[in-house]
């Protein structure tokens, strides 16, 4: 791995540190409130962003992610575009679970992806105007998403306090 590559890679975990940093203190009462105005909580979001880190730097590449995320449990039905808590059942995966799934998600990354850096997708997905082809083309995908995602789970814990 290039040092431009790791540095991408540790780009990344230190924004999803922040990430963590902004829900350390909330609750499950409080990630479970979906404001007036939004269709999402908080506990959707932090498992939307599993699930988009998910696709992109392990189940399109053919590597088989960390948390069992994508093998077998239905965070897509979950925790996808479009989707909402409004319509979830019993067998959603609960706040503290997303949280405990989280720190392997968060580090380590590097050791994880060795190898797969070029590694081709079957085909070629497009979110946000970002084509990706492999997990190296992921990243930006990933720092801007998470980006996005962290401006709206910013309001949600205002929201929640």
């Amino acid at each position: 791995m290039t040092k431009s590559q790791y540095k991408i890679i540790t780009d990344f975990e230190d924004l999803r540190a922040y990430t963590l940093s902004l829900i350390k203190s909330i609750s499950d009462e409080q990630a479970a409130i979906i404001p007036i105005g939004s269709s999402n909580n908080l506990q959707w979001h932090l498992g939307h962003l599993l699930l988009s880190q998910t696709a992109c730097l392990y189940l399109w590449a053919g590597i088989p992610g960390p948390g069992g995320i994508g093998n077998g449990k239905n965070f897509a039905g979950y925790f996808g575009q479009g989707t909402s808590p409004e319509k979830w059942d019993s067998l959603v995966p609960d706040w503290d679970a997303l949280l405990k799934i989280m720190p392997e998600y968060s580090t380590g990354l590097a050791e994880k992806i060795e190898g797969h850096w070029n590694k081709a997708y079957p085909k070629t997905f497009q979110f946000m105007n970002i084509k990706m082809n492999s997990v190296a083309e992921s990243l930006p995908f990933l720092m801007a998403h998470e980006g996005d995602h962290i401006g709206q789970i910013k309001r949600l814990v205002k929201a929640a306090s």
